[in-house]
């Protein structure tokens, strides 16, 4: 890719429209210092200076989607609570289409507080606190979200379907019958479909997959391994082959400073090389980045390999965005290409 090619597809994403569901969370961010001692309970007192939101899980996808320049069309299930009303507000200022919302009522929006206190010693100490669902949303609720996404794909007449499935407890949104539904949808030979999951990788037939080593070597049963363990290119590979025909769709497996290796149906492996950022990093929500411009780029015209790398360069940009869940935007694809990614060799496929 060079940086005429770069530009082409950056221009086609802004024609592209997305259908994004799954799991939506608030991420509501604190940073403060010890203000003293309660009178009432003797313990330290945490005073918060700065306090603030952003759309999280499935959300920042979206938002990573939205400031890539596509057309974004929100689904999420959301309680009929403060949370919902704050990350549908959250969404809408940063250009999301969040109106077709299923609103269950009983159910809590997830809602994760992460806390960086300062205390008196200097250590800054983190703090978090998810309000979770006790369980999966109902059927009716789910019933009422697949008809949406379907309805919602044909008449927006959208290129792309993202389905994040973050669900390990059993208290998400994408449930077998849910997902059974995106399946179907996903057939669609005019849509380009992707999805993650944490614990469902194995059971997304007809969406290109973007799972990380740990969540691919799991659900195919080849390994497992403990989720911060590098995974050898061996049991990558292993794992991929066992659920390739399972899926019938590509694998784009985020492998951290390693890069992106990419599984094609007829047998190709591509190794799409990264840069490692430097300074002061922040990997969460890299490979949400790296979702969004792997889905956009396939959807635009690209190529697996020219996709994989457009995945690793938003991973490089939002990484280095401390204190939140980055984003990249198509003049910081652009730049990063210059700066740090125009002399890395091209991929050899395999």
């Amino acid at each position: 890719m060079d940086e005429t090619r770069l530009a082409e597809l950056l221009s086609a994403i802004q024609q592209l429209t997305v259908v994004i569901t799954g799991d939506f969370c608030l991420d509501r961010y604190g940073r403060g210092g010890i203000q003293g001692v309660s009178r009432e309970t003797g313990q330290e007192v945490p005073r918060l200076e700065s306090h603030f939101f952003s759309p999280g899980a499935a959300g920042t996808i979206a938002w990573n989607l939205a400031d890539l320049g596509a057309e974004v069309l929100a689904i999420p299930v959301l309680g009929a609570d403060r949370y919902g009303e704050v990350i549908t507000r959250e969404m809408v200022l940063r250009g999301i289409d969040a109106s077709n919302a299923v609103v269950e009522e009983g159910r809590h929006t997830p809602s994760y507080e992460k806390l960086k206190i300062r205390h008196q010693d200097g250590q800054v100490r983190e703090l978090r606190i998810d309000v979770a669902n006790a369980g999966p949303v109902g059927e009716a609720a789910g019933q009422a979200l697949a008809g949406r996404v379907r309805s919602v794909v044909s008449g927006h007449q959208a290129q792309v379907l993202v389905v994040a499935d973050y669900d390990e407890e059993g208290t998400g949104v994408v449930t077998a019958d849910i997902r059974e539904a995106l399946c179907t949808v996903a057939a669609s030979p005019e849509l380009v479909s992707v999805a993650t999951s944490r614990a469902n990788t194995g059971g997304f037939r007809n969406f290109a997959l973007v799972p990380n080593e740990y969540e691919l070597t799991t659900a195919s049963g080849v390994a497992q391994p403990e989720v911060f363990d590098d995974v050898s290119d061996a049991t990558v590979e292993a794992a991929a082959a066992a659920l390739l025909p399972r899926i019938g769709k590509p694998f784009f497996v985020t492998r951290g400073t390693r890069g992106i290796t990419v599984f094609e149906l007829d047998g190709r492996i591509s190794h799409v090389p990264t840069r490692k950022a430097e300074g002061e990093i922040d990997i969460t929500g890299a490979g949400d980045s790296a979702l969004s411009a792997i889905s956009l780029t396939l959807a635009a015209g690209g190529t697996s390999v020219e996709a994989a790398l457009m995945g690793n360069l938003a991973a490089n940009i939002t990484v280095r965005k401390i204190g939140t869940t980055g984003t990249a935007t198509p003049e910081e694809l652009q730049q990063v290409y210059r700066d740090v990614f125009a002399d890395l060799a091209a991929p050899e496929a395999g």
